[in-house]
């Protein structure tokens, strides 16, 4: 699975991805290119979900100079070593 994002520098932007933390698989980004933070990540359940609920995990980054990044995230458990999905973004920032 892929997305391609584009942004202007020092703007930040989303990426939510479904999970159900409770499961015990969560997305991790890895180790981030030079030029992209990751400034904040949470997760959130749909109004009125009952606990265990699939939701989204958000990640808030931002590109603190010009170029195009890959960013890939794996779905997993933190004490496996193998995930059972990854996500790649494409970021082209301005």
């Amino acid at each position: 699975m892929s997305t391609q994002i584009h942004t202007t520098v020092g703007t930040p932007f989303g990426i939510d991805l479904e999970a159900t933390p409770s499961s015990g698989y969560l997305w991790t980004p890895q180790a981030l290119p030079d030029g992209i933070e990751l400034t904040d990540s949470s997760f959130g359940a749909a109004a009125g979900a009952p606990p265990g609920t699939q939701g989204h995990q958000h990640f808030t980054l931002r590109a603190t100079r010009a170029g195009h990044y890959r960013i890939d995230f794996l779905l997993k458990r933190e004490w496996e070593s193998q995930p059972i999905a990854t996500h790649t973004v494409s970021v082209i920032a301005h």
